[in-house]
């Protein structure tokens, strides 16, 4: 009797044996049915292709046929190109049938066993298709019209029925072999089957139980991955949602059929209605009349193909907020699909202000140009007020023994005086007026200035004026000053449309430790400034008046004027309440005025550089008056010949612009240059250059506008010449 542990063994061993022949069996009877199928599939290769040779040559035969009937020339090329290409076809099923072709899925081995039945005796088929072809071939090189008795022509008609003969006649040998190949797959049918069912059970209890559990081990993680990803959608979906909900710009998002699918915060406060109405509605609703019906024709032709592409380009267009109001947008387009259905996403941001500020800009640069053209007539005018100005003080001198004919005259000079301010205020409009800071009592200015405010009321509106006597002396430029105010005054008799009243107050201010203050207030009883605006109101362009109504630069002036005075600017305001400017400006402790003294003069030689013959003559006249001896000069190159030959001049008087290629400035660089001891005045009417860019190019120079008293010019050519003369280092190059 077998122990029970080697009967266990024993059998164990057996299993495993008969495990093992199991397995070789199913595997050889695998791998025989295998390479059988494999060969059926390249057996039904050869039939469909020997059937597809066979077609071919009926292609050759009519396309030869149709190319011989036709008499139009590009006709019968077209079907000789035809039978070229059948013929090619033909040939190369030909030589995959009888020296195999991988592409054409018969393998050599198997085209080994056909190629014999295509060259047998008596067909001889091989032979039969080589001169079909040939003849075809011959045949579709003819370049004129074919000759039905044509011997080529004639072969394809004859040898047609041969091929298909002989080509019947392989597939049927080649068929009879194949059916015989298949009584022997029946013979093996029941053996492949049983062999195969071993392998499915030993499968079963060997593979695909283990196989299953592993598979489902994988669906487990599967499906716990996909609840990671809709999880991870629909956290970006959330994220994209607050994306949405939390950017300036206003997002939409409409369907095909045109109606709101998404409408978000953004879009609420930009056209005034709230989501849970929006969605569902046509998007028409947020556009005027006039281009509601012109969206649904383009997007009825877009949907079908028709319209224009605008996803991805930029629009401007115009939105209605609920009140009906319009106004413009900025648009971009998206579009996306989802279950077979598109939409669109616009992106849209309010461009008021933009437009606004692009307006603006506009009138600024208009501005600039009416600035440029009004800075060229002060130019000119001031030559003729410094000709009138001088001519006029050369008479005082000379009239001081008639009081009636010096009255006049002072009359006249006030007159030339006023029109000197008439030039001022143009430099100053045309934004290139050099600033002149003087020591200025303001109530002065004001009073003389009074005027013209005067001319600023409207009905129902009065100006009054508060000013403290005594009030020490500023440093201003009294015209800067006196714009400012006059801003001020056209702001407060705006925000009255009303009616009302405007008060201008002087007083003196005395801050703890700190020096006094001259303030200046602009008070007004109109409609207030809000808090919020307060903070922009002296920004660039900014304006709460009407469009059309304000530039935006008026008290960016006033607050330029302060800011160069070393002064202070406060608003004091609140809507209903009125508005209260207050410019405070350091006061200057207060100093007798002492009569004016002799003007002074000298004996020095002195270059005048002028293209106003008048103005050149008068200049000579009053220095010459107060001892000096004057050298004329009509342009900078005459003026550079006279320094060539006079060594003796001391100072050069020159007008900044002149004719011709060299200019004040040239000159003075020039003269420098070549003298660089010598002193320069640079006279000025038009202040393109102001004085510190003239400083800069010459920073030897003095410089003196235009026009100007004989005191002020004779005071500044003293003080030129009795000043140390520039080092070499301070020669322009």
């Amino acid at each position: 009797m077998v122990a029970p542990p080697s009967l266990f063994r024993s059998l164990t061993l057996r299993y495993v044996l008969a495990l093992a022949l199991v397995g070789s069996l199913a595997t050889t009877a695998f791998l025989f049915l295998h390479k059988v199928i494999l060969r059926h599939e390249n057996e039904a290769a050869v039939v469909n292709l020997s059937g597809r040779q066979r077609m071919l040559s009926q292609r050759i035969t009519l396309a030869a046929s149709l190319a011989m009937d036709s008499a139009d020339p590009a006709r019968r090329r077209f079907w000789l190109d035809e039978l070229t290409a059948a013929a090619s076809l033909m040939e190369r099923s030909h030589e995959a049938l009888t020296k195999g072709d991988p592409d054409l899925e018969i393998p050599a081995d198997l085209a080994a066993s056909i190629g014999p039945l295509y060259a047998a005796r008596p067909d001889e088929v091989s032979r039969q298709v080589a001169e079909f072809l040939a003849d075809a071939r011959a045949l579709a090189a003819s370049d004129g019209p074919i000759d039905p008795a044509d011997p080529a022509y004639q072969r394809i008609l004859a040898r047609s029925s041969q091929v298909l003969s002989g080509l019947d006649d392989v597939v049927s040998r080649y068929q009879a072999e194949v059916e015989q190949r298949v009584r022997t797959l029946e013979q093996l049918e029941t053996g492949v089957w049983l062999v195969t069912l071993v392998v499915l059970t030993l499968e079963a209890l060997f593979i695909f139980r283990p196989m299953t559990r592993r598979v489902q081990s994988l669906l487990q993680r599967e499906a716990e991955r996909r609840e990671a990803a809709e999880q991870q959608s629909i956290d970006d979906q959330r994220r994209a949602e607050t994306l949405v909900d939390t950017i300036a710009d206003a997002v939409v998002t409409i369907d095909q059929d045109g109606l709101i699918r998404t409408f978000s915060p953004s879009a609420e406060r930009m056209f005034g209605w709230s989501r849970t109405e929006m969605l569902g509605r046509e998007v028409g609703d947020l556009m005027p009349d006039s281009y509601q019906r012109r969206h649904k024709d383009i997007l009825r032709h877009y949907m079908g193909g028709g319209a224009p592409r605008v996803i991805g380009v930029g629009l401007e267009v115009e939105g209605r907020h609920r009140d009906g109001s319009t106004f413009p947008l900025e648009l971009a387009l998206g579009e996306w699909q989802s279950e077979g259905r598109r939409f669109f996403t616009a992106v849209m941001r309010d461009v008021t202000q933009r437009k606004a500020l692009e307006e603006s800009v506009r009138r600024a640069q208009k501005m600039e140009v009416v600035g440029q053209l009004a800075g060229g007539i002060a130019h000119d005018f001031n030559n003729l007020l410094g000709i009138i100005s001088g001519n006029l003080e050369m008479l005082e001198e000379r009239l001081k023994d008639n009081p009636a004919l010096l009255k006049r005259v002072e009359v006249a000079q006030h007159a030339a005086a006023r029109g000197a301010d008439l030039t001022r205020k143009l430099l100053s409009f045309s934004g290139s007026r050099t600033s002149q800071p003087q020591t200025v009592d303001v109530n002065a200015v004001i009073r003389a200035g009074n005027d013209l405010l005067g001319r600023l009321q409207t009905a129902g509106i009065e100006v009054d004026l508060a000013l403290e006597d005594g009030l020490p002396p500023v440093h201003i430029d009294p015209g800067e000053f006196e714009d400012a105010l006059i801003n001020l005054v056209l702001n407060a008799r705006d925000a009255m449309p009303g009616g009302g009243t405007i008060v201008i107050a002087t007083s003196v201010f005395q801050p703890e430790d700190a020096s006094p203050e001259v303030v200046v207030s602009v008070a007004d009883t109109g409609v207030g400034i809000d808090f919020a605006d307060q903070k922009k109101i002296f920004e660039p362009f900014y304006s709460s008046k009407p469009p059309g109504k304000g530039t935006g630069l008026g008290l960016v002036t006033v607050d330029s004027f302060v800011r160069h005075s070393r002064g202070r600017i406060t608003v004091y305001s609140a809507p209903g309440r009125g508005t209260t400017f207050r410019i405070s400006l350091p006061a200057l402790a207060a100093t007798p005025t002492d009569a004016p003294g002799p003007v002074p003069g000298g004996t020095e030689t002195l270059l005048i550089v002028d293209d106003e013959a008048e103005l050149k003559a008068l200049l000579c006249g009053q220095l010459e008056s107060l001892g000096y001896r004057c050298l004329p000069a009509g342009d900078a190159d005459a003026a550079l010949a006279i320094l060539e030959e006079r060594r003796d001049i001391a100072l050069v008087i020159t007008d900044v612009i002149m004719p011709g290629t060299l200019d004040g400035v040239d000159l003075a660089r020039r003269a420098l240059q070549s003298r660089p001891g010598l002193k320069v005045l640079l006279m000025t009417g038009f202040a393109a250059r102001s004085s510190d860019d003239l400083l800069r190019q010459v920073p030897s120079a003095g410089v003196i506008a235009k026009p100007y008293r004989r005191r002020d010019i004779a005071e500044r050519i003293r003080a030129l010449l009795d000043a140390p003369s520039p080092s070499p280092a301070d020669a322009p190059l």
